[in-house]
């Protein structure tokens, strides 16, 4: 069962999510791809050309395709996050949210349990000063799923005051 909780109506929500991970998966991550599809895919997520990646999903292609390895459940959404592609994130969110999935979405784990936050929080892709500029720009469009990891995180990178001051 969905458990939703917020503490906070602010852009920055404070929130315990409990999704069972298979439910959601089976929901929301398609592998409906064949092998050389995924490819073109994940490269366009990767380098960043939103108008690139808007013209896949037009053709078809699903935002939540399973892009990695089989059950790894990396999406484009994940990469992105993890590469720092923030118009490609942006644009699979605003997609998500119209269709009530957002959510669901930012709590998908991978088979290492990251969620798309945390997949950025612990990109080893990105500077420091490039992480909190991806994470500045993301908590002040987006609430964020908060949990125990993703405030580790938050605080092992020293990003407190960006989330503190987009919690107002």
């Amino acid at each position: 069962q969905d458990i939703i909780k917020i503490k906070s109506n602010t852009f920055v929500a404070e929130a315990e999510i409990k999704f069972d991970q298979d439910e959601i998966r089976k929901e929301l991550i398609t592998n409906n791809l064949d092998v050389n599809s995924k490819m073109v895919l994940y490269q366009t997520a990767v380098k960043g050309d939103v108008n690139e990646f808007r013209k896949l999903i037009n053709k078809g292609y699903s935002m939540l395709e399973e892009v990695s390895a089989k059950n790894f459940f990396w999406t484009p959404l994940h990469y992105a996050m993890h590469y720092g592609k923030m118009e490609i994130a942006f644009y699979i969110l605003e997609e998500l949210k119209k269709k009530g999935l957002y959510n669901k979405a930012m709590s998908l784990e991978s088979n290492d349990k990251r969620t798309p936050v945390l997949c950025l929080l612990k990109s080893n892709a990105l500077s420091s000063g490039n992480k909190a500029d991806c994470f500045r720009r993301l908590v002040e469009r987006y609430p964020i799923i908060v949990n125990e990891q993703v405030l580790k995180e938050i605080r092992n990178r020293n990003l407190e005051e960006i989330y503190k001051r987009n919690k107002k």
